[in-house]
C-alpha cells in the first residue's frame, strides 16, 4: 500500500501533474508553450456580439440569444458577448478562429456625413471600458483594426444584423442613398472583415436571420442561399468589389432602387462547407511487456503476449475489473483482439466521453472540477497516468480549450 501523502507533498504532486500535462500538449504543438495544440472542436465556433445601442439594446440582446440558441441546436460551440462587457479586447480575442461571427449594434460606414477614418468606420460600436453602460457610451472600432487583428476560421462568414450603412442604407432620418452610394457602403463595410479572413459578409438591416444562420452552419453556397431566402426581394444588382479583387457586392433593396436593407459580399462559388480530417484514433502503446487477455481480468485466458512499444488500437469503451482497475479493449496490427491492463499503456490520439465526465485539475476523484465534458464530446489526449488504485487518467484538452484530467474508464474511441 502507498504511504500516506502530506498536504504539502500532495500539492507538489498536483502541480507536477498539471505542469507535465501542459508540457505534453506543448510537445503536440511542436514544443512551444506559446502555441497550444489545435483541437477539433465539438462544432464550428460561433461568436455573437451585441454592442451598446441606446434604446434598442435589450431588443438586440434578445435577438442575439435566439441566434445563439439556434447555432447551438445546429451543433455549434457558441460564445456570447453582450454590452456592457462587449469591449474590443474581449470581442477581438473571442473572434479568433470563428466560423460565424455575428454582430448586432451601431454601424458607422462610409460614404456618410462623417470622416472616413478606417480605424473607426465600417466596423463595430462597442463598450470603451468593461462594465460601462448597456446603452451608451459607444466607441467605434473600424476596418483597419478588424483586418489587422482578427483571424477568422477558414470559410468563415460575418453576419451584420440591424446595422446602419452595412447593407447600403442610411441612418434613420437621412437621405435615401443612390445605387452608387449604397454599393460603396456595402463594399467598404465588408472590407475589414474580408481582410480578417471572411469568405462572405452578409448585412441584413431588419429581418430575422435564422435562415442565414442555418445555411452557414449547414455548409451551403452563400450566394445561392442568400437568393433562396424567403426575404429575397428580386431587386438584385451586383457590382465587382473595388476593395477586394475577386469579390462581388450583391444588393437586394426592398424596392427597385431604394430601401437598401439586404446585401452580401462574397465570391459566387463560396461555400462554408469544409473538408475535415478524420479524428486521430485512440491508441495505446505498451510501456512494458504485457499480456493481451480474453476478458478484463488478470485471470482471463491469454490471447497473445505483447512486446514493449507495441501500438494497439482501442476498439470500445474502457472497462474496470472487480478491483476498480482500468482495462482497455484493443486490437493488434495483426487483427487479434482482447483486453490489456490500461495502467501498462500510454494513450494517444483522441477519445470521446461515453457519459458526462468531470474534467479535473489533477488525476484524482477529489481534485478540483474544471468543467463538465458532455457525453459525446471528443477531446485530444496529451498524457496518461495511473493512480494508486491502478485507475487510469487521461490528460486531455477539451473543445473549449481547457486542459485537465478525465477518468479513462468513462471514455471510448
Amino acid at each position: 500500500m502507498r504511504a500516506p501523502t502530506t498536504h504539502r507533498q500532495g500539492t507538489i504532486d498536483g502541480l507536477r501533474a498539471v505542469l507535465l500535462l501542459v508540457v505534453a500538449f506543448a510537445a503536440v504543438a511542436g514544443g512551444s508553450l506559446a502555441r497550444p495544440a489545435t483541437v477539433s472542436a465539438a462544432g464550428p465556433k460561433v461568436v455573437v456580439v451585441v454592442g451598446p445601442t441606446n434604446g434598442m439594446t435589450s431588443t438586440y440582446i434578445s435577438r442575439a440569444k435566439v441566434i445563439a440558441a439556434q447555432a447551438r441546436s445546429l451543433g455549434a460551440s457558441v460564445t456570447e458577448i453582450y454590452t456592457p462587457r462587449a469591449t474590443w479586447a474581449r470581442v477581438s480575442a473571442a473572434a479568433q478562429g470563428a466560423k460565424l461571427f455575428v454582430y448586432l449594434g451601431h454601424g458607422s460606414g462610409y460614404p456618410s456625413p462623417y470622416t472616413f477614418d478606417k480605424s473607426k468606420v465600417d466596423g463595430m460600436g462597442l463598450n470603451p471600458v468593461d462594465g460601462t453602460g448597456t446603452t451608451t457610451p459607444v466607441k467605434y472600432y473600424g476596418e483597419s483594426l478588424i483586418g489587422s487583428t482578427i483571424r477568422f476560421a477558414p470559410r468563415a462568414v460575418v453576419l451584420l444584423n440591424h446595422l446602419c450603412y452595412a447593407s447600403g442604407s442610411s441612418e434613420p432620418g437621412r437621405t435615401e442613398p443612390s445605387w452608387t452610394v449604397a454599393k460603396q457602403r456595402v463594399d467598404n463595410y465588408a472590407a475589414g472583415f474580408i481582410a480578417a479572413g471572411a469568405g462572405a459578409v452578409i448585412a441584413d438591416a431588419y429581418t430575422d436571420v435564422s435562415y442565414e444562420v442555418r445555411a452557414i452552419l449547414q455548409g451551403r453556397n452563400m450566394l445561392s442561399a442568400w437568393r433562396a431566402n424567403p426575404f429575397y426581394n428580386h431587386h438584385e444588382r451586383s457590382f465587382a468589389s473595388v476593395r477586394h479583387a475577386g469579390y462581388t457586392n450583391y444588393l437586394d433593396p426592398d424596392n427597385t432602387s431604394s430601401t437598401f436593407y439586404r446585401a452580401i459580399t462574397t465570391k459566387p462559388t463560396f461555400t462554408t462547407a469544409t473538408t475535415t480530417a478524420a479524428p486521430a484514433p485512440m491508441r495505446g502503446t505498451t510501456l512494458t511487456a504485457a499480456i493481451l487477455r480474453s476478458k478484463p481480468s488478470e485471470s482471463a485466458s491469454t490471447v497473445t503476449t505483447l512486446a514493449k512499444g507495441t501500438v494497439l488500437t482501442v476498439t470500445a469503451k474502457l472497462a474496470t475489473d472487480s478491483k476498480g482497475r482500468t482495462w482497455a479493449p484493443v486490437r493488434t496490427s495483426s487483427g487479434k483482439t482482447g483486453y490489456v491492463a490500461a495502467w501498462l499503456l500510454k494513450f494517444s490520439g483522441t477519445t470521446v466521453a461515453s457519459v458526462d465526465v468531470i474534467l479535473r485539475k489533477m488525476p484524482s476523484l477529489t481534485a478540483t472540477k474544471i468543467e463538465l465534458v458532455k457525453a459525446g464530446t471528443r477531446v485530444t489526449i496529451g498524457d496518461t497516468v495511473k493512480d494508486g488504485s491502478l485507475r487510469v487518467w487521461l490528460g486531455v484538452k477539451t473543445p473549449s480549450g481547457h486542459i485537465g484530467w478525465l477518468a479513462a474508464w468513462l471514455m471510448r474511441p
